[in-house]
């Protein structure tokens, strides 16, 4: 071993050596160990004492090939060769076993055992060329082991269908004008709301609540001596009216007599509105929960109905209403039974192209039923999703991409390195 190349070649083949045969035969030994129920203080020690005999053959076999590589020129530097060949061939050995072991088919790792240990002495040689053909090998392998275990293991998709409890049949998606699927969306009951926020009016209310004598209750504009209601700006206007305003409500004060009342919408609400209301506020002759007297007002646009266990009357606009579920389109599909089962007690329309349309009941949406190859599609709206937008996305239902399906649903928990690394070629290549 003259010549630094013999001793470089001889350094590599060497090591190759050891890393296969001694963790080999640990292996075997710990096996022996675990079926002779030996106790785990011997089969720790079969481990370390593995570990200790590739240290001291590594070492030996840095100073018998020390020509061979920049680290050898001293005893210092031929111990750090050592743990540098032990530590980062014993890393680069779990990850490819983690790799091998996840392959359908796995080849014999008797003798492959030994190549990252071998790998990381060629690192480490001396001169450059060496160094770049060694690491030209090492790229080769993480290329090849990459598509190895890509081509391996369940398909991605079908994994992440189960994982969400679906069925390439049941999971379907829609692309609509001028709509984005929500962020609140879940697999396979998919929603969308329009993609401009400008595009949903806010939900809107009124409510009218009043005050009789004796009532000191704090109001936006009428504190009591205990009691300030904070975040309201008040200014008098004619006509004995007191508009308010808050965060998220506007409204009047209005005295009536020994009565105090107050009108209060959300933030939708039009003040034209409130102000035409509260100068036609006028007792009821009811009561409501707390004993106080009833008021209702003449709210144009509005129709209003007592609240059931609390306080005055509250005023919802006639026609559809604001808020994202008023604007919503649902997607689903799966098997929802028969048209009679679907329609129940309600007035279903049939169109020509074989979809149903049931119209919106209480609290059931209006909803379109589609029969598919494998069962059928369904899409519900809110109360302000026009009924024919409604029928073109049930036609327009498809089944999702499997681009789709790897973007929209989640891996399954629990996976190894390996397994979500698998996961990520197959998404990504």
């Amino acid at each position: 071993m003259s010549s630094p190349r013999v001793q470089a070649v001889s350094q590599l083949l060497l090591v190759w050596l050891v890393g296969s045969i001694v963790p080999y035969g640990a292996v075997v030994l710990v096996i022996a160990a675990a079926f002779a129920q030996a106790p785990g203080v011997a089969i720790a020690l079969v481990m370390v004492a593995a570990l200790v005999v590739v240290a001291v053959l590594f070492r030996v076999i840095a100073g018998a090939t020390k020509s061979a590589m920049p680290l050898g020129e001293t005893g210092t530097g031929r111990w750090g060769w050592t743990l540098l060949v032990l530590g980062g061939g014993a890393v680069l050995l779990r990850v490819g076993w983690s790799v091998v072991d996840s392959l359908d088919s796995r080849p014999s790792l008797t003798l492959l055992a030994g190549l990252p240990f071998a790998l990381v002495a060629g690192l480490l040689l001396r001169g450059w060329r060496p160094r770049a053909v060694t690491a030209g090998v090492l790229l080769a392998l993480v290329v090849a082991g990459s598509a190895l275990l890509r081509a391996s293991g369940p398909d991605e998709v079908e994994e992440r269908l189960q994982a969400a409890n679906l069925r390439r049949t049941t999971y379907y998606l829609v692309d609509i004008p001028g709509y984005g699927r929500s962020v609140d969306s879940a697999p396979g009951q998919d929603s969308y709301l329009p993609a401009e926020a400008s595009a949903i009016k806010p939900y809107v209310f009124i409510n009218v609540e009043g005050h009789g004598p004796g009532d000191d209750e704090a109001t936006p504009c009428r504190p009591t001596k205990t009691v300030t209601l904070a975040n309201f700006t008040c200014s008098a206007e004619p006509g004995g009216l007191t508009f308010f305003q808050g965060y998220s409500e506007l409204g009047y004060e209005v005295d009536l007599g020994h009565d105090h009342v107050v009108i209060m919408g959300t933030a939708g609400a039009e003040r034209d509105v409130l102000r035409g209301g509260a100068k036609t506020l006028h007792r009821t002759g009811q009561v409501d929960s707390v004993g106080q007297p009833v008021f209702s007002a003449d709210l144009a646009g509005f129709h209003g109905k007592p609240i059931e266990g609390g306080r005055g009357m509250q005023y919802l606009p006639i026609g559809p209403n604001g808020g994202p579920d008023a604007y919503r389109i649902q997607l689903m599909a799966g098997l929802y039974g028969t048209v009679q089962d679907f329609c129940g007690a309600a007035r279903c329309e049939t169109e020509t192209d074989g979809s149903i349309y049931r119209p919106a009941d209480g609290d059931q949406p209006q909803t379109y039923l589609r029969p598919v190859a494998q069962g059928q599609v369904m899409v519900t709206g809110g109360e302000a999703v026009d009924r024919q937008l409604l029928h073109r996305t049930v036609l327009a239902a498809r089944p999702a991409t499997d681009r789709e399906i790897l973007a929209n649903l989640r891996p399954p928990r629990n996976r190894t390195a390996t397994e979500r690394y698998r996961a990520w070629l197959k998404v990504h290549f």
